[in-house]
């Protein structure tokens, strides 16, 4: 007599619950053949081999009406082909996933960098990116100039939010009171999204001039706290011989939406010795 097994029996062999067995039959994927006494399912060992497939095809995450009409219908040109689609959809998922790795990774090293160097100064060279600012400065501009670069620079699966960087052009003051608000807006991106532009485009970026810079990490809320920290800046630059020769630079690093600060990384040009 062939040997028959229950449905406990064979979702405990292949650790699946009854529910997903009972489905597959559902879904024409799986048959069973019924007692007449007491109308239990009991599957073969054909309903097992069948049964392994479907779980084979599973873990490779295909769908479950494909995998019904590779069972039913499709000879191994069409199995391949299924599995080669399936294989394109893994390609693109690990694409997408190794541009997330590589977000997560670039976001995590800029909040890294908020707490390392918040309120540190060091002298540097000239940071090597590329830059387009605003005409016209000040806080009541801001927000429009913010609306302009969306328009401008948007696409439909939203990855400008990813490569863009937004920047402020800090006046030079004797004192340093309301620098952020007066502060002209501007935006750079990679060098590889800038390649990208129109050359018209591509010319309004411009590079850092060459030099050293006082570079430091502060958080704002663009009022006093950041002037605050650069008025420390320039009496640090005094007591190292050193000053401020032009408008400073800022990039955006992160927002702490609970205290209302913004942080940035700021780089002051120094005058030449």
């Amino acid at each position: 007599m062939e040997k028959k097994w229950t449905i406990g029996e064979m979702a405990k062999l292949f650790d699946v619950s009854a529910d997903a067995l009972r489905y597959y039959e559902r879904e024409g994927l799986l048959a069973a053949s019924r007692q007449q006494e007491n109308n239990y399912r009991r599957y073969s060992y054909d309903d097992l081999l069948v049964l392994m497939d479907i779980l084979f095809y599973r873990r490779m995450e295909v769908p479950v009406r494909d995998i019904g009409l590779m069972l039913q219908t499709m000879g191994i040109s069409g199995m391949k082909d299924v599995l080669q689609k399936k294989q394109l959809l893994v390609e693109q998922k690990i694409a997408e996933l190794q541009q997330l790795d590589e977000l997560l990774t670039k976001i995590s090293r800029r909040y890294a960098l908020c707490e390392e160097k918040l309120g540190e100064f060091s002298i540097v060279t000239e940071p090597s990116f590329k830059a387009r600012f605003e005409k016209t400065g000040g806080a009541d501009n801001q927000a429009e100039d913010m609306i302009d670069v969306i328009r401008r620079y948007k696409a439909n699966d939203r990855t400008w939010m990813e490569d863009i960087d937004y920047m402020l052009l800090l006046p030079e003051m004797k004192a340093y009171a309301h620098a952020f608000e007066r502060a002209r807006f501007g935006i750079s991106f990679s060098p590889a999204v800038i390649a990208g532009f129109p050359t018209e485009e591509q010319a309004a970026f411009c590079p850092v001039a060459p030099g050293r810079y006082l570079y430091t990490v502060l958080q704002t809320d663009y009022q006093t706290a950041g002037d605050a920290v650069l008025e420390k800046a320039a009496a640090w630059l005094r007591a190292q011989g050193a000053r401020q020769s032009g408008p400073g630079i800022g990039r955006y690093l992160a927002s702490v939406h609970k205290d209302g600060f913004d942080y940035y990384e700021i780089w002051l040009p120094l005058a030449s010795t």
